[in-house]
């Protein structure tokens, strides 16, 4: 567990945001995470979503898809067996 009073501070980097809105619509993104106590890790996550034939609609939708592309990838991280290394653990 971490505290107010933890010095572990974790380096975070987006490796790669790609998106397409045309049929199969989908965000990619990859993710490495580390810290100093563990050279760490990372994922990359594809996201799919619903697209349109109409322009605007397609575009709208791949911006609400984006949140939850950004929450499924840092999920996946949280979940992966070498995250407590992260703490040290």
């Amino acid at each position: 567990m971490l505290t107010g009073q933890s010095t572990n501070q974790l380096e975070l980097k987006i490796n790669k945001a790609k998106f397409s809105s045309v049929a199969p619509a989908y965000w990619e993104i990859g993710l490495s995470i580390s810290s100093p106590s563990f050279s760490g890790y990372s994922i990359e996550k594809k996201h799919n979503f619903k697209t349109s034939f109409n322009a605007w609609s397609a575009c709208d939708n791949s911006a609400s898809a984006f949140s939850p592309a950004v929450q499924s990838a840092l999920r996946e991280l949280v979940i992966h067996p070498n995250f407590p290394k992260l703490a040290g653990q």
